[in-house]
């Protein structure tokens, strides 16, 4: 393989969600996207910006989307990415739990952190009035 350390920078490259190459360095702080490698990443956007940079041709970049094609690694570097995002969606999760008072919010809390939650019930008093109506209208009421 020609340029086996970029082909890799390029698989997280293309790895990346398209729509966060759009974003603002505000937004990418906002969205806890602090990684300046990932950050240098999404600045780039398209192949040929890309090619660029890394001083690679698009004859070689044609091959490795090809290859990926074939392969699909990129479902492995999504998930590498995604894992260093994971702790900020749980302590979103837990925030809003907390101001919230969510039950479901908790309980899915417990159980990522491996807690039985035995006997625990998630009561939602709008789901409970959407169930009672319509209850009421397959009763005929």
């Amino acid at each position: 393989m020609h340029k086996p350390k970029v082909f890799e920078i390029y698989m997280l490259w293309k790895s990346l969600p398209p729509i966060l190459m759009k974003e603002n360095e505000g937004v990418l702080d906002a969205l806890a996207i602090t990684d300046e490698p990932i950050r240098e990443l999404l600045k780039i956007k398209n192949q040929t910006e890309f090619c660029k940079k890394y001083k690679v041709n698009k004859t070689t970049v044609t091959d490795w989307n090809k290859k990926i094609d074939d392969d699909d690694p990129l479902y492995f570097e999504r998930r590498k990415w995604v894992k260093k995002l994971l702790s900020n969606v749980i302590i979103a999760v837990y925030r809003k739990a907390l101001i919230e008072g969510d039950a479901q919010r908790a309980r899915f809390l417990a159980e990522f952190a491996g807690e039985v939650v035995k006997g625990m019930e998630v009561r939602d008093p709008e789901s409970e009035k959407q169930t009672d109506l319509l209850r009421k209208i397959a009763e005929g009421r």
